[in-house]
């Protein structure tokens, strides 16, 4: 299957270390490096400091990328994925939110839809079909 770019992107406030959450990410997402990642400093709406993260890798690095991070994955978060995924799929992008702080305390990708979360979005050049079938493997070889 393959992905053209995955992107990585997650606020870190001011009341939190970003650099433990930085290290966190790449540690915990196969294939990435610190230089992946640029900051952008915004002001909150309370005068508060928020950095804003991103990273984008590009094929085949991609490719690794979001392999490793599904293969990081508890098996019910693949099949939790797999359930969702027509809510995930918007044209032949897929998104991901994962837990920042399941990331920072078990180093651990899992799914969470809600706030407080690093969000993965991968352009793939596959069928919703096909998507299917590589999570579906991944999370049978387990």
């Amino acid at each position: 299957m393959k992905i053209h770019s995955v992107s990585i992107f997650f606020f870190a406030h001011e009341t939190e270390d970003s650099s433990k959450i930085l290290d966190s990410v790449v540690k915990c997402i196969p294939g990435l490096s610190l230089n992946d990642f640029s900051a952008e400093f915004l002001e909150g709406h309370h005068g508060n400091r928020i950095g804003l993260f991103r990273a984008s890798v590009t094929s085949p690095r991609a490719k690794e990328v979001f392999q490793g991070t599904i293969r990081s994955m508890d098996k019910a978060d693949i099949v939790y994925l797999l359930s969702t995924l027509d809510n995930r799929l918007e044209k032949n992008r897929l998104h991901i939110r994962v837990d920042k702080q399941a990331l920072i305390a078990e180093c651990k990708p899992r799914i969470k839809d809600g706030d407080d979360v690093v969000k993965i979005q991968v352009s793939l050049a596959a069928t919703k079909d096909e998507l299917k079938a590589e999570l579906s493997k991944i999370a049978q070889d387990g």
